[in-house]
């Protein structure tokens, strides 16, 4: 297992590979790819989860057509509220490429 600190680092080159590659590709519009994000479902919350969520055997989870589960964490603390907004990853992929990102 590694530290948020080793993960949060291995992300951000992540990012940065990813761009660098499709930047390569002559696409004029490119992704970060949703490297940074721990999770397309609850990078909203990631955050706050040790404190105001808790995932259980009971939450809801929604399950995918290849067999796969996303669990979304019950709200164990109020109020609800988000901890990272989308901006954040747009932000973060502009540093590395002049090309719109979308």
């Amino acid at each position: 297992m590694i530290g948020r600190n080793r993960l949060h680092t291995l992300r951000k080159q992540a990012v940065v590979t990813t761009i660098k590659q499709l930047e390569e590709t002559g696409s004029k519009v490119i992704t970060d790819g949703e490297q940074g994000k721990p999770s397309f479902l609850t990078y909203p919350i990631y955050a706050l989860a040790d404190e105001y969520y808790t995932f259980s055997s009971d939450c809801f989870a929604l399950t995918f057509s290849d067999g796969h589960q996303r669990s979304l964490p019950r709200l164990a603390k109020a109020p609800f509220r988000y901890a990272t907004y989308a901006h954040t990853y747009v932000d973060e992929a502009k540093k590395h490429t002049d090309l719109p990102i979308k």
